[in-house]
Protein backbone atom coordinates (compact mmCIF):
# COMPACT_ATOMS: atom_id res chain seq x y z
CA UNK A 1 0.00 0.00 0.00
CA UNK A 2 2.79 2.16 0.50
CA UNK A 3 3.85 2.49 -2.94
CA UNK A 4 1.73 4.96 -4.37
CA UNK A 5 3.46 5.71 -7.83
CA UNK A 6 3.47 2.14 -8.44
CA UNK A 7 2.13 1.87 -12.49
CA UNK A 8 2.53 -1.80 -13.08
CA UNK A 9 0.49 -5.00 -10.61
CA UNK A 10 -1.00 -7.63 -12.97
CA UNK A 11 -1.77 -9.90 -10.44
CA UNK A 12 -3.11 -8.83 -6.89
CA UNK A 13 -3.46 -11.88 -4.75
CA UNK A 14 -5.86 -11.15 -1.46
CA UNK A 15 -5.07 -13.70 0.57
CA UNK A 16 -5.39 -14.28 4.66
CA UNK A 17 -2.64 -14.80 7.65
CA UNK A 18 -0.44 -12.32 9.21
CA UNK A 19 1.69 -11.66 6.04
CA UNK A 20 -1.18 -12.00 3.14
CA UNK A 21 -2.44 -8.62 1.77
CA UNK A 22 -5.78 -6.93 2.01
CA UNK A 23 -7.53 -5.72 -0.41
CA UNK A 24 -7.77 -2.04 0.87
CA UNK A 25 -3.87 -2.07 0.49
CA UNK A 26 -5.18 -1.29 -3.20
CA UNK A 27 -6.51 2.05 -1.90
CA UNK A 28 -3.64 4.37 -2.70
CA UNK A 29 -2.31 2.64 -6.08
CA UNK A 30 -4.29 5.40 -7.81
CA UNK A 31 -1.26 5.27 -10.43
CA UNK A 32 -1.85 1.89 -12.06
CA UNK A 33 -2.06 1.09 -15.67
CA UNK A 34 -2.94 -1.47 -18.06
CA UNK A 35 -3.96 -4.43 -16.74
CA UNK A 36 -5.11 -5.93 -13.52
CA UNK A 37 -6.30 -9.04 -11.76
CA UNK A 38 -7.44 -9.33 -8.21
CA UNK A 39 -7.67 -13.10 -6.96
CA UNK A 40 -9.98 -12.96 -4.00
CA UNK A 41 -8.60 -16.12 -1.95
CA UNK A 42 -9.46 -14.76 1.36
CA UNK A 43 -10.83 -11.90 3.28
CA UNK A 44 -10.96 -13.23 6.61
CA UNK A 45 -8.18 -11.11 8.25
CA UNK A 46 -7.10 -8.68 6.19
CA UNK A 47 -10.30 -6.38 6.47
CA UNK A 48 -9.72 -3.03 7.66
CA UNK A 49 -12.76 -1.77 9.73
CA UNK A 50 -14.52 0.10 7.05
CA UNK A 51 -14.53 -3.31 4.83
CA UNK A 52 -16.00 -5.02 6.93
CA UNK A 53 -18.82 -2.91 7.23
CA UNK A 54 -19.65 -3.46 3.63
CA UNK A 55 -19.82 -7.37 4.32
CA UNK A 56 -21.66 -6.98 7.88
CA UNK A 57 -22.17 -3.64 9.32
CA UNK A 58 -23.06 -0.44 8.22
CA UNK A 59 -23.00 -0.47 4.19
CA UNK A 60 -23.60 3.09 3.26
CA UNK A 61 -20.45 3.97 4.91
CA UNK A 62 -18.70 0.99 4.04
CA UNK A 63 -19.53 1.51 0.39
CA UNK A 64 -18.62 4.65 0.06
CA UNK A 65 -15.06 3.86 1.46
CA UNK A 66 -14.97 0.23 -0.65
CA UNK A 67 -15.69 2.11 -3.95
CA UNK A 68 -12.32 4.33 -3.79
CA UNK A 69 -10.26 1.11 -4.12
CA UNK A 70 -10.32 0.81 -8.09
CA UNK A 71 -12.67 4.17 -9.05
CA UNK A 72 -9.57 6.94 -9.22
CA UNK A 73 -7.38 4.29 -10.87
CA UNK A 74 -8.15 6.15 -14.05
CA UNK A 75 -4.90 4.64 -15.83
CA UNK A 76 -6.62 0.94 -15.67
CA UNK A 77 -7.73 -0.27 -19.04
CA UNK A 78 -8.30 -4.69 -18.12
CA UNK A 79 -9.48 -5.32 -14.98
CA UNK A 80 -10.25 -9.12 -13.59
CA UNK A 81 -11.85 -9.82 -10.59
CA UNK A 82 -11.72 -13.87 -9.37
CA UNK A 83 -13.23 -15.09 -6.44
CA UNK A 84 -12.53 -18.02 -5.27
CA UNK A 85 -13.72 -17.13 -1.37
CA UNK A 86 -16.96 -16.40 1.02
CA UNK A 87 -21.21 -16.53 0.88
CA UNK A 88 -23.45 -15.17 -2.11
CA UNK A 89 -24.00 -12.67 0.39
CA UNK A 90 -20.59 -11.26 0.83
CA UNK A 91 -20.06 -11.92 -2.79
CA UNK A 92 -22.71 -9.75 -4.32
CA UNK A 93 -22.07 -6.55 -1.33
CA UNK A 94 -18.02 -6.89 -2.35
CA UNK A 95 -18.39 -6.51 -5.86
CA UNK A 96 -21.12 -3.46 -5.68
CA UNK A 97 -18.35 -1.76 -4.29
CA UNK A 98 -15.21 -2.94 -6.49
CA UNK A 99 -16.59 -0.09 -9.20
CA UNK A 100 -13.84 0.87 -11.64
CA UNK A 101 -13.30 4.56 -13.03
CA UNK A 102 -15.05 4.09 -16.03
CA UNK A 103 -12.76 4.34 -18.60
CA UNK A 104 -12.01 0.68 -18.47
CA UNK A 105 -11.70 -1.09 -21.65
CA UNK A 106 -12.24 -5.03 -20.21
CA UNK A 107 -13.45 -6.03 -17.69
CA UNK A 108 -13.62 -10.05 -16.38
CA UNK A 109 -15.39 -11.82 -13.92
CA UNK A 110 -14.14 -15.24 -12.94
CA UNK A 111 -15.87 -17.48 -10.01
CA UNK A 112 -18.67 -15.70 -8.81
CA UNK A 113 -21.43 -16.65 -6.74
CA UNK A 114 -24.42 -13.97 -6.67
CA UNK A 115 -27.80 -14.41 -8.43
CA UNK A 116 -27.26 -10.83 -9.92
CA UNK A 117 -24.43 -8.45 -11.06
CA UNK A 118 -23.75 -5.09 -9.61
CA UNK A 119 -25.91 -2.47 -11.37
CA UNK A 120 -22.63 -0.14 -12.29
CA UNK A 121 -21.49 -3.67 -14.93
CA UNK A 122 -24.87 -2.48 -17.12
CA UNK A 123 -24.19 1.32 -17.06
CA UNK A 124 -23.93 3.37 -19.66
CA UNK A 125 -21.29 5.56 -18.24
CA UNK A 126 -18.83 3.09 -19.06
CA UNK A 127 -18.98 3.86 -22.63
CA UNK A 128 -15.10 2.91 -23.16
CA UNK A 129 -15.87 -0.74 -22.25
CA UNK A 130 -15.41 -3.04 -24.95
CA UNK A 131 -14.65 -6.58 -23.46
CA UNK A 132 -16.49 -8.52 -21.14
CA UNK A 133 -15.88 -12.05 -19.90
CA UNK A 134 -17.90 -13.86 -17.80
CA UNK A 135 -16.72 -17.50 -16.49
CA UNK A 136 -18.19 -19.74 -13.90
CA UNK A 137 -20.46 -17.71 -12.34
CA UNK A 138 -23.02 -20.78 -11.91
CA UNK A 139 -25.54 -18.74 -9.70
CA UNK A 140 -26.04 -15.68 -11.77
CA UNK A 141 -28.01 -14.40 -14.91
CA UNK A 142 -29.46 -11.26 -16.30
CA UNK A 143 -26.67 -10.82 -18.63
CA UNK A 144 -28.58 -8.53 -21.40
CA UNK A 145 -28.34 -5.85 -18.92
CA UNK A 146 -25.00 -5.60 -20.37
CA UNK A 147 -26.98 -4.56 -23.66
CA UNK A 148 -27.20 -1.26 -22.21
CA UNK A 149 -23.26 -0.89 -22.59
CA UNK A 150 -22.60 1.73 -25.66
CA UNK A 151 -19.27 0.46 -26.99
CA UNK A 152 -19.16 -3.53 -26.09
CA UNK A 153 -18.30 -5.50 -29.44
CA UNK A 154 -17.18 -8.39 -27.41
CA UNK A 155 -19.11 -10.70 -25.03
CA UNK A 156 -18.21 -14.49 -23.54
CA UNK A 157 -20.29 -16.29 -21.00
CA UNK A 158 -18.54 -19.59 -20.01
CA UNK A 159 -19.39 -22.63 -17.67
CA UNK A 160 -22.51 -21.06 -16.47
CA UNK A 161 -25.61 -22.87 -14.53
CA UNK A 162 -28.45 -20.81 -13.82
CA UNK A 163 -29.73 -20.30 -17.37
CA UNK A 164 -31.66 -23.22 -17.01
CA UNK A 165 -34.52 -22.35 -19.64
CA UNK A 166 -34.64 -20.17 -22.85
CA UNK A 167 -32.29 -17.51 -23.43
CA UNK A 168 -33.91 -15.04 -24.83
CA UNK A 169 -32.89 -11.16 -25.82
CA UNK A 170 -35.33 -9.00 -23.97
CA UNK A 171 -36.84 -5.97 -25.83
CA UNK A 172 -35.40 -3.13 -23.96
CA UNK A 173 -31.32 -5.09 -24.91
CA UNK A 174 -29.99 -3.17 -28.35
CA UNK A 175 -26.11 -4.07 -27.70
CA UNK A 176 -25.58 -1.61 -30.49
CA UNK A 177 -21.97 -2.07 -31.01
CA UNK A 178 -21.83 -6.15 -30.33
CA UNK A 179 -19.37 -7.83 -32.89
CA UNK A 180 -18.36 -11.03 -31.34
CA UNK A 181 -20.74 -13.52 -29.06
CA UNK A 182 -19.25 -16.57 -27.46
CA UNK A 183 -21.53 -19.20 -25.39
CA UNK A 184 -19.34 -21.48 -24.07
CA UNK A 185 -20.17 -24.49 -21.44
CA UNK A 186 -24.14 -23.75 -20.22
CA UNK A 187 -24.93 -26.82 -19.41
CA UNK A 188 -28.16 -26.38 -18.24
CA UNK A 189 -29.36 -24.29 -21.16
CA UNK A 190 -32.35 -25.19 -23.03
CA UNK A 191 -33.03 -23.11 -25.60
CA UNK A 192 -31.53 -19.91 -27.19
CA UNK A 193 -33.39 -17.29 -28.89
CA UNK A 194 -31.31 -14.32 -30.51
CA UNK A 195 -33.59 -11.32 -32.08
CA UNK A 196 -36.46 -10.05 -32.36
CA UNK A 197 -39.26 -8.49 -35.46
CA UNK A 198 -36.34 -5.70 -35.25
CA UNK A 199 -32.75 -6.45 -35.30
CA UNK A 200 -31.20 -6.38 -31.59
CA UNK A 201 -27.22 -6.99 -32.69
CA UNK A 202 -27.17 -4.68 -35.65
CA UNK A 203 -23.35 -5.43 -35.81
CA UNK A 204 -23.15 -8.85 -34.62
CA UNK A 205 -20.65 -10.92 -37.34
CA UNK A 206 -19.41 -13.62 -35.00
CA UNK A 207 -21.44 -15.95 -33.33
CA UNK A 208 -20.36 -19.34 -31.31
CA UNK A 209 -22.13 -21.86 -29.35
CA UNK A 210 -19.71 -24.43 -27.88
CA UNK A 211 -20.77 -27.60 -25.31
CA UNK A 212 -24.59 -26.68 -24.63
CA UNK A 213 -25.17 -30.03 -23.54
CA UNK A 214 -28.97 -29.46 -22.54
CA UNK A 215 -29.83 -27.48 -25.61
CA UNK A 216 -32.37 -28.42 -28.10
CA UNK A 217 -33.43 -25.69 -30.25
CA UNK A 218 -31.46 -22.36 -31.79
CA UNK A 219 -33.66 -19.32 -33.06
CA UNK A 220 -31.90 -16.53 -34.30
CA UNK A 221 -33.44 -14.31 -36.46
CA UNK A 222 -32.82 -10.71 -38.08
CA UNK A 223 -28.84 -10.53 -37.55
CA UNK A 224 -28.00 -8.92 -40.55
CA UNK A 225 -24.26 -8.72 -40.04
CA UNK A 226 -23.62 -11.77 -38.75
CA UNK A 227 -20.75 -13.52 -41.02
CA UNK A 228 -19.59 -16.46 -38.79
CA UNK A 229 -21.94 -18.93 -37.06
CA UNK A 230 -20.33 -21.73 -35.59
CA UNK A 231 -22.42 -24.77 -32.91
CA UNK A 232 -20.21 -27.52 -31.74
CA UNK A 233 -20.72 -30.29 -29.30
CA UNK A 234 -24.56 -29.71 -28.75
CA UNK A 235 -25.83 -33.28 -28.53
CA UNK A 236 -29.03 -33.48 -27.90
CA UNK A 237 -29.78 -30.15 -30.41
CA UNK A 238 -33.10 -30.84 -32.10
CA UNK A 239 -33.82 -27.67 -34.04
CA UNK A 240 -32.19 -24.45 -35.72
CA UNK A 241 -34.21 -21.62 -36.81
CA UNK A 242 -32.05 -19.73 -38.90
CA UNK A 243 -33.90 -16.36 -40.61
CA UNK A 244 -32.58 -12.97 -42.80
CA UNK A 245 -28.73 -13.85 -42.08
CA UNK A 246 -28.38 -12.20 -45.31
CA UNK A 247 -24.56 -11.41 -44.59
CA UNK A 248 -23.68 -15.40 -43.63
CA UNK A 249 -20.75 -16.22 -45.24
CA UNK A 250 -19.20 -19.22 -42.89
CA UNK A 251 -21.38 -22.10 -41.10
CA UNK A 252 -19.97 -24.89 -38.71
CA UNK A 253 -21.85 -27.59 -37.19
CA UNK A 254 -19.77 -30.16 -35.00
CA UNK A 255 -20.55 -32.68 -33.11
CA UNK A 256 -24.50 -32.42 -32.65
CA UNK A 257 -25.72 -36.14 -34.02
CA UNK A 258 -29.27 -34.45 -34.24
CA UNK A 259 -28.65 -31.60 -36.65
CA UNK A 260 -28.66 -32.64 -40.51
CA UNK A 261 -31.60 -34.71 -39.81
CA UNK A 262 -34.47 -35.04 -42.07
CA UNK A 263 -37.06 -33.24 -39.62
CA UNK A 264 -34.42 -30.41 -39.18
CA UNK A 265 -34.28 -29.74 -42.86
CA UNK A 266 -38.04 -29.17 -42.76
CA UNK A 267 -37.31 -25.85 -41.29
CA UNK A 268 -34.35 -25.15 -43.14
CA UNK A 269 -34.99 -24.16 -46.47
CA UNK A 270 -31.68 -22.42 -47.74
CA UNK A 271 -33.19 -20.41 -50.10
CA UNK A 272 -36.09 -18.90 -48.42
CA UNK A 273 -34.06 -18.14 -45.38
CA UNK A 274 -31.54 -16.02 -47.61
CA UNK A 275 -28.76 -18.38 -46.25
CA UNK A 276 -27.53 -17.46 -50.33
CA UNK A 277 -24.47 -15.70 -49.51
CA UNK A 278 -22.47 -18.75 -47.59
CA UNK A 279 -19.01 -19.38 -48.57
CA UNK A 280 -18.21 -22.12 -46.24
CA UNK A 281 -19.61 -25.20 -44.98
CA UNK A 282 -17.97 -27.72 -42.31
CA UNK A 283 -20.80 -30.45 -41.38
CA UNK A 284 -18.98 -32.98 -38.99
CA UNK A 285 -19.88 -35.94 -36.40
CA UNK A 286 -23.56 -35.34 -37.24
CA UNK A 287 -24.12 -39.12 -36.33
CA UNK A 288 -27.92 -39.73 -37.19
CA UNK A 289 -27.72 -38.20 -40.04
CA UNK A 290 -28.57 -40.67 -43.27
CA UNK A 291 -27.95 -38.36 -45.74
CA UNK A 292 -26.07 -35.33 -46.94
CA UNK A 293 -27.92 -32.17 -46.90
CA UNK A 294 -29.86 -31.50 -49.92
CA UNK A 295 -29.83 -28.09 -51.15
CA UNK A 296 -26.45 -27.18 -50.61
CA UNK A 297 -25.71 -27.87 -54.61
CA UNK A 298 -27.77 -24.78 -55.16
CA UNK A 299 -25.91 -22.39 -52.78
CA UNK A 300 -24.44 -19.79 -55.58
CA UNK A 301 -21.28 -18.59 -54.11
CA UNK A 302 -20.46 -21.90 -51.98
CA UNK A 303 -16.73 -22.16 -52.36
CA UNK A 304 -15.98 -24.83 -49.85
CA UNK A 305 -17.44 -27.42 -48.58
CA UNK A 306 -16.74 -30.17 -45.83
CA UNK A 307 -18.32 -32.83 -44.72
CA UNK A 308 -17.27 -35.58 -42.20
CA UNK A 309 -17.75 -38.33 -39.35
CA UNK A 310 -21.64 -39.10 -40.98
CA UNK A 311 -21.53 -43.03 -40.04
CA UNK A 312 -25.05 -43.57 -41.44
CA UNK A 313 -24.80 -42.21 -44.56
CA UNK A 314 -24.74 -45.01 -47.34
CA UNK A 315 -25.27 -43.49 -50.61
CA UNK A 316 -25.18 -40.19 -51.98
CA UNK A 317 -26.97 -39.20 -55.28
CA UNK A 318 -28.42 -36.33 -57.39
CA UNK A 319 -30.54 -34.59 -54.07
CA UNK A 320 -27.13 -33.67 -52.85
CA UNK A 321 -26.65 -31.58 -56.37
CA UNK A 322 -30.12 -30.04 -55.24
CA UNK A 323 -31.89 -31.84 -58.29
CA UNK A 324 -34.59 -30.33 -59.36
CA UNK A 325 -33.68 -26.94 -58.34
CA UNK A 326 -32.54 -25.60 -61.25
CA UNK A 327 -29.33 -24.10 -62.78
CA UNK A 328 -25.48 -25.74 -62.13
CA UNK A 329 -24.89 -27.84 -59.14
CA UNK A 330 -22.53 -26.21 -57.13
CA UNK A 331 -21.18 -23.96 -59.67
CA UNK A 332 -18.71 -21.60 -57.35
CA UNK A 333 -17.56 -24.96 -55.44
CA UNK A 334 -13.72 -24.82 -55.48
CA UNK A 335 -12.97 -27.45 -52.67
CA UNK A 336 -14.59 -30.22 -51.87
CA UNK A 337 -13.84 -33.02 -49.09
CA UNK A 338 -15.97 -36.02 -47.92
CA UNK A 339 -14.38 -38.14 -45.14
CA UNK A 340 -15.17 -40.66 -42.32
CA UNK A 341 -17.83 -42.01 -43.62
CA UNK A 342 -17.57 -45.74 -42.87
CA UNK A 343 -20.79 -47.26 -44.10
CA UNK A 344 -20.80 -44.77 -47.49
CA UNK A 345 -21.04 -46.94 -50.11
CA UNK A 346 -21.87 -45.30 -53.79
CA UNK A 347 -21.92 -42.00 -55.21
CA UNK A 348 -24.20 -41.94 -57.83
CA UNK A 349 -24.82 -39.37 -60.70
CA UNK A 350 -21.23 -37.09 -59.92
CA UNK A 351 -22.11 -35.25 -63.33
CA UNK A 352 -25.16 -36.49 -64.60
CA UNK A 353 -25.87 -32.43 -64.02
CA UNK A 354 -24.11 -31.11 -67.46
CA UNK A 355 -21.28 -28.44 -65.84
CA UNK A 356 -21.91 -29.48 -62.75
CA UNK A 357 -18.34 -28.42 -59.93
CA UNK A 358 -17.36 -26.34 -63.22
CA UNK A 359 -14.72 -24.44 -60.83
CA UNK A 360 -13.96 -27.17 -58.80
CA UNK A 361 -9.98 -26.91 -57.96
CA UNK A 362 -9.68 -29.99 -55.08
CA UNK A 363 -12.07 -33.26 -54.46
CA UNK A 364 -10.50 -34.82 -51.59
CA UNK A 365 -12.19 -38.61 -50.40
CA UNK A 366 -10.48 -40.49 -47.78
CA UNK A 367 -11.16 -43.07 -45.22
CA UNK A 368 -13.96 -44.33 -46.64
CA UNK A 369 -13.62 -47.51 -46.37
CA UNK A 370 -16.74 -49.44 -48.71
CA UNK A 371 -16.95 -46.58 -51.28
CA UNK A 372 -17.08 -48.24 -54.64
CA UNK A 373 -14.55 -45.39 -56.61
CA UNK A 374 -16.91 -43.08 -58.48
CA UNK A 375 -17.13 -42.63 -62.41
CA UNK A 376 -15.15 -39.48 -62.87
CA UNK A 377 -14.71 -37.27 -66.12
CA UNK A 378 -10.99 -36.60 -66.95
CA UNK A 379 -11.79 -32.87 -65.42
CA UNK A 380 -12.35 -34.09 -62.01
CA UNK A 381 -9.84 -36.95 -61.86
CA UNK A 382 -7.09 -34.48 -62.13
CA UNK A 383 -8.68 -32.53 -59.17
CA UNK A 384 -8.68 -35.94 -56.93
CA UNK A 385 -6.97 -36.41 -53.81
CA UNK A 386 -7.85 -39.95 -52.36
CA UNK A 387 -7.28 -43.19 -50.39
CA UNK A 388 -8.52 -45.07 -53.47
CA UNK A 389 -5.64 -47.23 -55.55
CA UNK A 390 -5.22 -46.69 -58.92
CA UNK A 391 -6.70 -50.11 -60.09
CA UNK A 392 -9.54 -49.27 -58.28
CA UNK A 393 -10.63 -46.63 -60.76
CA UNK A 394 -9.60 -48.76 -63.66
CA UNK A 395 -12.25 -51.29 -62.95
CA UNK A 396 -14.81 -49.25 -62.22
CA UNK A 397 -14.36 -47.08 -65.45
CA UNK A 398 -15.97 -47.64 -68.67
CA UNK A 399 -12.40 -46.95 -70.53
CA UNK A 400 -9.86 -47.95 -67.88
CA UNK A 401 -6.25 -46.72 -69.74
CA UNK A 402 -8.42 -43.62 -69.75
CA UNK A 403 -8.21 -43.63 -65.97
CA UNK A 404 -4.42 -44.82 -65.99
CA UNK A 405 -3.18 -42.08 -67.87
CA UNK A 406 -4.20 -39.43 -64.74
CA UNK A 407 -1.95 -39.31 -61.59
CA UNK A 408 -3.62 -38.72 -58.68
CA UNK A 409 -2.64 -37.14 -55.27
CA UNK A 410 -2.37 -39.78 -52.53
CA UNK A 411 -3.55 -39.33 -49.16
CA UNK A 412 -1.39 -41.05 -46.56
Amino acid sequence: GRLTQLRTLPLFVVGEGSGAAGIEELTGLNDLQGSLEIQLNSLKNNFSSWVTEVLGGDQNNGSEACNYILKNKQGLESLTLNFSFGSRDRQEKLIESLQPHTNIKELGIIGYRGRRFPKWMGDASYSRLEAINVVGCRDCSCFWQFGKLPSLKRLCLKRLRKERGVMAVVEDSFFPSLEELFLNSLWVLEGLSLGTSRCTFPRLRLLEICTCTSLKYIKLWNLAALRELTIDFCPILEHAELRHLTALRQLTVNECPMFGCPKLYSTWPLRRLLLCHLVKVTLSGCLNCRCLPPPLGQLPNLKELHISKMPEVTHVGSEFHGGGGGGIPFRSLQTLELRDMPRWEEWQDVEEEDGAFPNLQLLRICNCPILRPPKLSPRLLLKLESDFSCSDFAEESSNPAHYRDHKRKRIQ
